[in-house]
């Protein structure tokens, strides 16, 4: 899975934004917030993590458990693949 060409991320003030580079049907002319997690999350997709190794990466950053870690990431990677952000969710 990799996030598809056209996004990136831009730091605003203290927050996150996923920002289409080009107009995206999907989500408009509009940016996504990420929290804090969402944003290790899609570092770690950048990298090329798959959705286990980011769910660890969750584990070892959060004090949350593996299982909900991995419901987490795989509701995130479903989410952006959705909007048409994150190419390859066939395993979210």
């Amino acid at each position: 899975m990799k996030i598809s060409e056209g996004f990136v991320v831009q730091k605003i003030g203290e927050s996150f934004y996923a920002v289409p580079v080009n107009k995206n049907p999907a989500i408009g002319n509009g940016m996504i917030k990420l929290n804090e997690s969402a944003y290790l999350m899609w570092k770690k997709i950048e990298e090329g993590l798959d959705l286990d190794q980011i769910a660890e990466a969750l584990t070892e950053e959060y004090n949350v458990d593996k299982e909900t870690a991995l419901r987490d990431v795989k509701a995130f990677a479903g989410q952006l693949g959705k909007v048409g952000i994150l190419e390859g969710t066939n395993e979210a």
